[in-house]
């Protein structure tokens, strides 16, 4: 199983199930395009997917958040252009990419589940439920996955010497 996260040799050799490498495809169009509209679409986020409600933060606290926000879609930009990266040109290291998606999915839940902070979503905010951004990042959070699963399962690797 370990050979299959981390081969001997990084080419263009996928021995898992196709499925895994499309849904990696998805996993990594998605994310990007959810870092890049995070970085140029900041404050709507914030509110929207996010469901931060940024009427209680003064000025200075408002630029940080804003910061904070286009700086994670910058990093998730980043994360996905490696796995865009690997798509294209390492495709035996289509496990350990959706193992690197995983790590950062769950690591961000982890992250955002001991540092809480008032969302739109909240009860107290008249709604019930979360805002739309955790049920989007909970279904691409189902899919990696499932990805990891088939990618590290396939005829090839049966077949493989």
């Amino acid at each position: 199983m370990l050979l299959r996260l981390f081969p001997k040799q990084a080419d263009n050799a996928y021995r898992g199930h196709w499925l895994g490498a499309a849904l990696l495809a998805a996993v990594v169009l998605v994310k990007g395009l959810q870092g890049v509209v995070s970085v140029a679409m900041t404050a709507e986020i914030a509110q929207g997917a996010d469901g931060i409600d940024v009427s209680q933060f003064n000025a200075a606290g408002l630029a940080d958040l804003m910061l904070s926000i286009a700086l994670i879609g910058f990093y998730i930009v980043a994360v996905n252009l490696i796995g865009a990266i690997v798509l294209i040109r390492w495709r035996a290291l289509v496990p350990l990419m959706l193992l690197v998606e995983l790590v950062v999915q769950v690591g961000a839940r982890v992250v955002i589940a001991a540092h809480p902070i008032p969302r739109l979503g909240a009860p107290e905010h008249g709604f019930a439920g979360q805002p739309v951004g955790f049920y989007v990042n909970l279904a691409l959070l189902a899919l990696t996955v499932l990805g990891l699963i088939l990618s590290l399962t396939g005829k090839r690797y049966r077949d493989a010497p």
